[in-house]
């Protein structure tokens, strides 16, 4: 078994040989995301000694409690698997179980009272992990599937969002990619004081993954301006192989009917289209929100938040969070 180090050296190399794995699970974004924080991969072999599947996670330790959860800005984690694509399906199973088996026996080997994480879409696992106990649940994202073809894109938008793209053009909004992730992150913990909210991570870390992903072209921030270059909007978004993702939005309250946002949605996607398949909106269990998202011709898509307390205490405080 490796230790730490070793684990981390060798995700690394292996996230660098496979560009398909999804942007949440690679190396890259789980050393920056939990910076300062504990965090580590568990490597999954099979009887050859392969690596055949990995599940990088976030450590928390509480009052010498020790907990597995989900890291902020990070739509999944949970188990990926390295299928050749000409398995059967009685092998993909067997596949299946077998890393369940081992993800099951390194868990408990972590002495967890809390386990918590989102599970790509794709995975299979977090049916096998019901029958053991483990509780699931539906989370839901929406998502363009096909960006390629701008008219067609542009058509499948609501008639309310086609307005406001148009708004937003007659009155001389403008799009640029010049922002700094200094600036961005200042806006961003501006706008969110406009609602009285505050961030759930340091601007340390939203500046750090700023930047990680630009340099790694793997992400922009788009900003939305006016003739006299007042600020309504900005994105960070980023993406992988095969998807672009909708990760922090900054919209200023003072101009949120006046397009920017939409305008904003359509020229990220229209600068991304040539780089990946799907857009996706990271999603949102408010109706609201998922009625906006919507309207930009996505589909629903389903994935599993898995979890476990193995803590009569964890479980009060869950009782207790979810009577406030």
């Amino acid at each position: 078994m490796e230790n730490c180090l070793q684990s981390k050296f060798i995700y690394h190399q292996l996230c660098d040989s496979h560009p398909e794995i999804p942007l949440f699970l690679q190396a890259w974004w789980m050393e920056t995301i939990c910076l300062g924080k504990d965090w580590d991969v568990i490597l999954i072999r099979n009887n050859s000694g392969d690596i055949v599947a990995f599940m990088p996670y976030l450590l928390v330790k509480k009052w010498g409690l020790k907990m597995v959860l989900q890291p902020l800005l990070s739509q999944t984690n949970g188990v990926w698997i390295f299928f050749k694509g000409n398995e059967s399906d009685n092998e993909k199973t067997i596949l299946n179980k077998m890393v369940a088996d081992t993800l099951e026996k390194e868990l408990k080997r972590l002495k967890l009272v809390w386990f918590f994480q989102y599970f790509h879409p794709q995975s299979s696992i977090p049916n096998i992990l019901k029958e053991r106990g483990f509780v699931i649940s539906s989370r839901q994202t929406f998502v363009i599937p096909d960006i390629s073809d701008e008219k067609k894109l542009l058509n499948s938008f609501s008639s309310a969002k086609q307005r406001q793209i148009r708004k937003a053009i007659r009155n001389n909004l403008r799009v640029d990619f010049t922002i700094s992730p200094e600036d961005f992150v200042s806006f961003h913990t501006a706008c969110l004081k406009q609602r009285g909210e505050t961030n759930f991570h340091t601007s340390e870390v939203e500046i750090s993954l700023c930047r990680e992903a630009i340099n790694r072209s793997q992400g922009a921030i788009i900003r939305v301006l006016d003739n006299e270059n007042n600020l309504h909007s900005a994105l960070f978004f980023v993406w992988d192989a095969s998807t672009a993702y909708y990760l922090i939005p900054a919209i200023d309250s003072n101009y949120r009917s006046s397009g920017a946002s939409t305008l904003m949605v359509w020229e990220a996607i229209k600068m991304v289209k040539n780089k990946v398949k799907r857009f996706d909106f990271e999603g949102s269990m408010d109706e609201n929100i998922a009625r906006s998202y919507k309207q930009f011709g996505t589909e629903r898509v389903e994935y599993a938040k898995v979890e476990r307390v193995n803590s009569f205490l964890i479980r009060l405080l869950k009782i207790f969070k979810g009577a406030k």
